[in-house]
């Protein structure tokens, strides 16, 4: 089965990273449920955080896709090997 990963943390933890995301790269920050999309250039901190406000559920709606086929699994993406089935 595909897994689509997504980088996460919380708020805390991107702002001391402070990453650059790739372009299109979704981060979202796990303690207030927010996003910000990457355009491969400006660090975590310059980032606008997504309209829409929070991610309530990403099988539902990521960056405006809404109603996936299947509920997403969502692991860290720091991990190596994906997660067991």
């Amino acid at each position: 089965m595909p897994i689509l990963q997504l980088r996460r943390g919380t708020a805390a933890q991107w702002t001391t990273a402070n990453p650059v995301l790739a372009d299109g790269e979704p981060g979202l920050e796990t303690d207030t449920g927010k996003r910000k999309t990457g355009n491969g250039s400006t660090a975590w901190t310059a980032l606008a955080y997504d309209a829409g406000g929070s991610v309530a559920d990403a099988s539902t709606t990521v960056k405006g896709v809404a109603s996936f086929a299947t509920p997403l699994t969502v692991v860290d993406a720091s991990a190596t090997d994906p997660p067991a089935s």
